[in-house]
């Protein structure tokens, strides 16, 4: 059953940063391959207040949202809204903008990998016959919590219909009254900061380094791949595959197949449903 937790829990924190590239596709059609710096960002954040400075939890989260809207924020302006349209340009500018982030972080904290213990402490439990970390249990709950706030907001609220209308006819949307430049602006922001804050959990589970972004790109985007990109439902199912795959492999298999495992997986969903699990057909970009 540990091994189970240990899916649950690195499957949730893919879902979390699956649901971070969601929000900007959801709401702009453009896929931002530098939402995952957010997240390393986000780990050094932490480390940095948190367990170096001793600063309270919640003074550390709402950095982590300051900080990553901003940064979102930026790369909307400077890498995505200077090109006439989104599409397959805004893909190679926003791979720009992820290496730029990452040599930025490289050259103010170097390369060596520091280990941080979570902020809520690092007890470890036995639940359904299994032992569970205090961070596991947390991400689990925060995927379910987010994955769930994402898909009412998209669909109750004023600037998730906006945003989803923008998505499917930008001058008719325009028409309308709609500000597609904004709110493409605020979808971004709103990612950097959900990603920033994830960097939270990321930091615990994994290490803080300054390419713990491009480490997690892969399994984070397999995850919106094989869940459907446009449903934040998709993120999670999506998630907790890929974690559970990964943990069950590396136990069984190996750590040398996990990648390989996963991409069968991958190309395996592709091939029966193109859009994935439970995806929307028209957000189908890459």
């Amino acid at each position: 059953m540990t091994i189970i937790w240990t899916g649950l829990a690195f499957g949730s924190l893919y879902t979390l940063i699956a649901v971070v590239f969601n929000i900007g596709m959801a709401q702009s059609a453009v896929f931002n391959f530098a939402a995952p710096q957010t997240v390393m960002i986000g780990a050094f954040i932490s480390y940095e207040l948190g367990a170096s400075r001793g600063v309270p939890a919640v003074f550390v989260l709402a950095t982590c949202i300051l900080v990553g809207a901003l940064i979102g924020a930026l790369v909307e302006v400077v890498a995505i809204r200077p090109l006439s349209a989104g599409g397959h340009g805004a893909l190679v500018t926003t791979v720009g903008a992820a290496f730029v982030i990452e040599g930025a972080a490289y050259v103010i904290w170097g390369e060596d990998i520091r280990r941080q213990d979570f902020l809520a402490g690092e007890r470890t439990f036995t639940l359904l016959g299994g032992r569970v970390a205090t961070v596991d249990i947390v991400a689990i709950v925060a995927a379910v919590l987010v994955v769930t706030a994402m898909h009412l907001v998209t669909h109750r609220t004023r600037w998730g219909l906006f945003g989803r209308a923008a998505t499917s006819d930008r001058e008719v949307a325009m028409l309308r009254g709609i500000n597609v430049p904004a709110g493409k602006t605020s979808a971004f922001a709103v990612a950097g900061a959900l990603g920033c804050c994830v960097g939270v959990l990321a930091g615990p589970m994994v290490y803080v380094g300054f390419n713990l972004g491009t480490v997690l790109i892969i399994y984070a985007f397999v995850a919106l791949a094989v869940g459907g990109i446009g449903s934040y439902w998709g993120c999670l199912a999506g998630g907790l595959s890929v974690g559970l795959l990964q943990a069950l492999s590396d136990r069984y298999l190996g750590g040398t197949y996990t990648l390989s495992a996963i991409f069968l997986v991958l190309l395996a969903t592709l091939l029966v449903r193109p859009t994935g699990l439970l995806g929307i057909q028209k957000l189908r970009m890459v």
